[in-house]
């Protein structure tokens, strides 16, 4: 079901791109001469779907490379999930849990929290708790319960994701005749419905309660806003103001731990490519179709920004960082914080390619299109192709 919905959700935004995209411009323009190819990545940043790519990127890539253009496209839902449900991940998961235990014993009043052999400066270091306020004994019962299910989660957690990838079918009956199985209170309800005892057929839906009891974990002692399909979405809905979404960026554990070193990898890496090939990345397209995708998405432009922040003329412009998708279209139509400009040079609204190629005529020629993005330069916001003269009325202005 939710592959079905993703991919109807895709088709509606190529639609919705065509019909945009033919258009009348606002005025008429001369007939531009060919465009250069020009270099492009395009992120999908944490966390959407995670049984099927989210497809919107692929689109794009698509019609950029339609263009004649050079498009990659990567997806940081799943590469990012990857990383965190895996062995290594989940063993330093378990290891910031028990330091973060250990912490708030402390601020309740038990000098002698020790759970583990790292050291206070260790501690006091890479652990922050996000929780509001020590945690209660019902929380604490839960967490204690993950632990005590620690090895077992970290021997299975490689297999249970290969399973749920599609990369191996026969973990359906090792998981129908497991005598030990992690039993988180998911895991553990789906089974005593079942009397303890799944079929092979069952086995994918145990999978992922698993899986996400290893989310409730992580949310319980890490992170609140953690989720396995989307991350602090209720702060991420209906904002104007991007001081709260702005404070949790700094202080999100998901991104200081895990994917925070994830991006600094990965923009390195493509900045290293592009040097080494002498081919310039000229845009950095980042969709965010939903809220929970928000915070993600900061700390991907943050990290583009900051990899190409020394970068200067040899080696071109920094790329321009382009921002779109659903949650852009509706959430930030209305924008009044313009802070967003720290992190992206633009924002394209509703038809992704006819916003886009709107966006590509600025930059490149400065033509006048459809007005469909709204940008910075020279410290003021500007919209592509709607008239700036004094007497113009903007829309939407009753």
């Amino acid at each position: 079901m939710a592959r079905t919905r993703a991919l109807i959700t895709g088709a509606n935004v190529c639609i919705n791109a065509r019909i945009n995209a033919r258009r009348t411009p606002v005025s008429p323009s001369p007939q531009p001469a060919i465009l250069s190819a020009m270099k492009a990545i395009l992120i999908q940043p944490p966390f959407t779907q995670l049984n099927t790519p989210y497809p919107a990127i692929h689109y794009l890539e698509a019609f950029l490379r339609a263009r004649g253009d050079s498009a990659h496209a990567f997806d940081h839902s799943i590469m990012l999930y990857r990383r965190i449900f895996s062995r290594d991940g989940m063993t330093k998961v378990f290891s910031d849990a028990r330091a973060a235990m250990r912490m708030d014993r402390r601020a309740c009043g038990h000098p002698d929290g020790r759970t583990n052999k790292r050291t206070d400066e260790h501690i006091d270091k890479h652990i922050d708790m996000h929780i509001d306020g020590p945690i209660d004994e019902a929380t604490r019962l839960q967490i204690e319960r993950y632990f005590s299910y620690e090895r077992l989660y970290i021997e299975w957690i490689d297999g249970l994701v290969d399973f749920l990838g599609g990369r191996d079918p026969g973990m359906a009956h090792r998981l129908a005749s497991a005598v030990e199985l992690p039993r988180g209170a998911r895991a553990e309800a789906f089974l005593a419905a079942r009397d303890g005892r799944i079929s092979p057929d069952e086995a994918k839906a145990l999978a992922t309660q698993i899986l996400d009891d290893l989310g409730d974990f992580i949310a319980y002692a890490l992170d609140p806003s953690f989720g396995t399909v989307r991350y602090a979405e209720r702060i991420a809905s209906s904002r104007a103001s991007f001081g709260e979404v702005l404070r949790l960026l700094d202080s999100s554990w998901l991104v200081r731990e895990f994917y925070g070193p994830m991006l600094e990898e990965f923009w390195s890496t493509r900045a290293a490519e592009a040097e080494s090939r002498n081919e310039p990345i000229d845009y950095i397209l980042v969709t965010i179709p939903f809220p929970g995708c928000l915070v993600g998405a900061l700390a991907c432009a943050r990290a583009a920004r900051k990899c190409w922040g020394g970068r200067g003329d040899p080696y071109r412009r920094r790329p321009r960082i382009i921002f779109g998708g659903g949650y852009v279209s509706t959430e930030l139509r209305g924008l009044c914080d313009v802070a967003i400009f720290d992190f992206c040079d633009y924002l394209s609204f509703d038809a992704g390619y006819g916003s886009l190629s709107s966006i590509f005529d600025r930059e490149e020629r400065r033509l006048r299109d459809d007005g469909l993005a709204i940008g910075k330069r020279d410290g003021r916001d500007e919209s592509a192709g709607h008239d700036r003269s004094p007497e113009a009325k903007p829309e939407n202005s009753a």
